[in-house]
Formats: structure tokens, sequence, C-alpha cells
């Protein structure tokens, strides 16, 4: 059974969260809080101690692991 994880209320699988763990770890070192990058999207309280800036990036590597998921199950489907 592989573990999943539960971001922004997506279910993410740990073989797949590889690629955005490092750069969310990358992303989050020096900053306020050290914490696993992923408890960062579901405690409100470390979101809101980073720039704007970092939220945006956060978010922009969440969308491109979903893009990613989407492109793996259309290319599963062929």
């Amino acid at each position: 059974m592989r573990k999943t994880y539960k971001i922004i209320g997506q279910d993410f699988q740990e073989s797949h969260l590889a690629g955005v763990m490092i750069r969310l770890k990358n992303l989050c070192s020096g900053k306020v809080f050290h914490k696993n990058p992923l408890e960062l999207f579901n405690d409100r309280s470390l979101l809101n101690k980073l720039p704007t800036s970092d939220i945006l990036r956060i978010g922009y590597i969440v969308g491109e692991y979903q893009m990613h998921l989407s492109y793996q199950s259309m290319q599963n489907k062929k």
C-alpha cells in the first residue's frame, strides 16, 4: 500500500511527490519554520508567515504536479 498525503484537498501518492518535495524543501529552507513541507499546506498559520511570492511558487509547484498527473493519466488511456 502506497502512502498518500492530502495536500490542499488533493491526494498525492508518495512516489509522485519526490520532485515536488525537493523543490519545496529548497523553497522552505531558511524560513521561520522547519517542518515537512507537506505539512505546510495543511497549516494556515505557517502559510501566513510566508511571503506571497513563496506561496505563489508553492501553488505553481502543486499546479505543475497536477498537470503532470493529468498528462500521465491521458498517456495511460491510450
